[in-house]
């Protein structure tokens, strides 16, 4: 890729710092630099020649943080945080613990047992079909999410082993 295409505007001596900057994300001028970048490129493969993948992911919230501020090309804004969510998914996905998905388990077996659907559960529990499906599936839980599912489930007793390496 050559950073002219991206940078038309930039002068030849600031033109020739910009690989070195894209580099390295704790330049004082990188939010700024990625955030024109990404306000004018839409072809991630050429973006990822020069930023590494998980320093954009890691560093996405910054630049978009920066990007609402300049209120640049909110249709590419849109876009870059699609491949963001994406690319972070694949790369950054956090492994449920084997405690949180015994409980997910727990719940969907319980849940099923009830006949109740996700939505149903949802309803009675005052949460969303999406909440209850990231719990069944073993995600991070908020203790009063536990007690509102376990009351509209009518379980009152509810009993969590955890032992060393069942983190």
């Amino acid at each position: 890729m050559s950073v002219k295409k991206y940078f038309w505007d930039f002068n030849q001596e600031t033109l020739n710092k910009i690989p070195h900057i894209l580099r390295n994300p704790d330049h004082p001028k990188y939010i700024p630099v990625m955030t024109t970048l990404l306000s004018r490129c839409d072809n991630a493969k050429e973006v990822f020649e020069y930023v590494n993948k998980e320093t954009f992911i890691h560093t996405w919230p910054k630049i978009r943080k920066y990007w609402k501020k300049t209120a640049r090309a909110a249709d590419f804004l849109a876009w870059w945080e699609t491949i963001y969510e994406e690319s972070a998914k694949i790369d950054l996905k956090p492994r449920p613990s084997k405690t949180l998905a015994e409980i997910g388990s727990r719940i969907r077996t319980a849940r099923s047992k009830s006949n109740f659907t996700q939505k149903d559960l949802a309803n009675m529990a005052g949460m969303t079909q999406a909440d209850i499906s990231r719990i069944e599936r073993g995600y991070n839980i908020k203790l009063i999410s536990l007690i509102k599912i376990l009351k509209a489930l009518k379980l009152h007793e509810f009993t969590i082993n955890i032992s060393e390496n069942n983190n």
